[in-house]
């Protein structure tokens, strides 16, 4: 294994192991504050939105205040030395788990 894949698997490593998960916060509850401790309402333009939809906005809000997701193209695709291999990721295999954000280009 050359120094650039040593580097690239602890690189993945350490975004994979820094993300946040998401959290149960209800959707509709203030956050726990801005920088000068005022607390933050969440409100969406769409006033139609779906309960999934504004359990997904907090929880991206929630994972925003704590960190980041680690997103991968094609992550389930492809990898190295596989290809179109149902469950195999490559991250999975280096980090135990999937990434955070998936994106797939499908024409």
């Amino acid at each position: 294994m050359n120094l650039k894949s040593i580097l690239s698997i602890c690189s993945l490593a350490f975004i994979a192991y820094s993300t946040a998960s998401c959290s149960g916060n209800e959707p509709d509850k203030p956050s726990s504050g801005n920088e000068q401790g005022q607390a933050i309402t969440l409100s969406i333009v769409d006033k139609q939105a779906t309960p999934e939809t504004k359990a997904l906005y907090s929880n991206l809000w929630t994972i925003g205040q704590k960190g980041f997701m680690f997103g991968h193209h094609d992550d389930l695709m492809y990898g190295r030395k596989w290809y179109d291999e149902q469950g195999r990721s490559d991250t999975k295999d280096v980090c135990g788990d999937y990434p955070g954000v998936l994106v797939d280009d499908k024409n």
